[in-house]
């Protein structure tokens, strides 16, 4: 539960903090095309395998410089939807570590104590839906949304990574059981 809200804050933290010039951009794009050249060599399968993950960590600079340096018409609006979009992480970063830290608390009060101490969450979304008969509903479905996300997040850092059109069947299917069996009583 702890991977989702520290990968947004730490996303937060090693953004890139202003624009690069773009001498500086062709500066690391003359090296990326080095290093990219050199891993297209071929040799042993090691070698190979060695060089299939310098290239996916080449995609991942590639990314990480066109998000530094933007180009086109509208490169202010991009850099500008880029600060927002890192800042939109910190947010739902500490959003996330106060939900992690309650559902926790949660855990520790009334599902390790036996008979239950109080009935903590249990309680609230039964105060929240008297208040209003939807907003009960709506925080019980934010926190199962959120242990979902979570689910989703650690495992998928850790166990079996997904990547786009670098993911085997195999590992799909891995992370669509994990996830159903989460969701699942």
């Amino acid at each position: 539960m702890a991977t989702l809200p520290l990968s947004l804050i730490f996303a937060f933290k090693n953004r890139p903090k202003c624009v690069i010039t773009r001498a500086q951009y062709v500066k690391v794009m003359a090296w990326q095309e080095v290093t990219a050249k050199r891993s297209n060599e071929l040799g042993s399968p090691t070698r190979r395998k060695s060089s299939i993950q310098e290239l996916v960590f080449l995609e991942d600079d590639v990314q990480a410089l066109n998000e530094a340096f933007p180009q086109g018409e509208k490169a202010d609006t991009s850099w500008a939807v880029t600060v927002l979009f890192y800042l939109a992480k910190l947010v739902f970063g500490i959003l996330g570590l106060a939900l992690s830290i309650i559902w926790l608390l949660h855990i520790i009060v009334f599902m390790l104590v036996n008979p239950p101490a109080f009935p903590f969450l249990n309680q609230v979304f039964i105060q929240l839906d008297s208040a209003w008969g939807l907003l009960g509903t709506t925080a019980f479905a934010i926190f199962c949304y959120y242990l979902i996300m979570s689910v989703i997040s650690g495992e998928m850092h850790s166990i079996h990574p997904m990547k786009y059109q670098g993911t085997l069947m195999n590992s799909f299917l891995f992370n669509v059981a994990i996830i159903l069996l989460c969701s699942t009583r």
